[in-house]
């Protein structure tokens, strides 16, 4: 058995994945456990999530 932890190289697959994501067929929504806003990471990501997406520009923040 090989177990080998690193970052994925999937910039060849982000324009597909994105378009994928933008047509609607699929929702992304259902393989994140949570979405928070970019400037709760430091408090957030100690906390247990499963699979945390941290976003700069949520709708309806101050930001956006």
């Amino acid at each position: 058995m090989t177990m080998r932890i690193a970052r994925d190289n999937v910039r060849a697959h982000l324009p597909e994945a994105l378009d994928l994501a933008q047509s609607g067929l699929v929702d992304p929504r259902r393989v994140v456990s949570d979405v928070f806003d970019w400037e709760e990471l430091p408090s957030t990501l100690p906390e247990r999530h499963l699979k945390p997406v941290f976003v700069r520009d949520l709708p309806g923040s101050a930001g956006a």
